[in-house]
Order: structure tokens, then C-alpha cells, then sequence
């Protein structure tokens, strides 16, 4: 979370020094839209990929070695 927030406060000092430097109107271009939208979501869906499916936590219990639910029931 501190990264994501870290994150968030480089690119707006940056979008806030760009505005000092260059004071005229700011026209909008929408690769920057897209950019500043997609970048982010990409990021975090890539960061959940990799700790929810490629760390050895994650293969373990999809190895099998999870309790199932019927585990409290007796088995004859």
C-alpha cells in the first residue's frame, strides 16, 4: 500500500513541476489518459498474478495439501 501511495505522490509532484515549468494550457492527450489510467491497474493485476499464483504459498495449497471441508466428518 505504501508503494501505490509512493507511487501516487511522484507522479503528482511531477504533474505539479511540469505545470511550473511549462505554465501555458495543458492540452489533454488521451496515450497520457490512457497511460495514467491502464499503468496502475496493469501493475497491481501483474503484482496479484505473481504473489497469488507463482509464490510457493500459493502452490502448496494448490498442490492439494489444503483441508477439505468434509475433513471434520468421519471416514468409514
Amino acid at each position: 500500500m505504501g508503494v501505490t501511495w509512493g507511487l501516487a505522490l511522484v507522479v503528482s509532484f511531477g504533474l505539479r513541476f511540469w505545470g511550473h515549468q511549462h505554465p501555458e494550457p495543458f492540452i489533454i492527450r488521451p496515450f497520457l489518459v490512457w497511460l495514467l489510467l491502464l499503468i496502475p491497474v496493469i501493475g497491481l493485476g501483474l503484482w496479484v498474478l505473481v504473489v497469488g499464483f507463482f509464490t510457493p504459498a500459493s502452490r502448496s495449497l494448490a498442490g492439494g495439501e489444503r483441508e477439505s471441508l468434509q475433513s471434520d466428518q468421519e471416514s468409514d
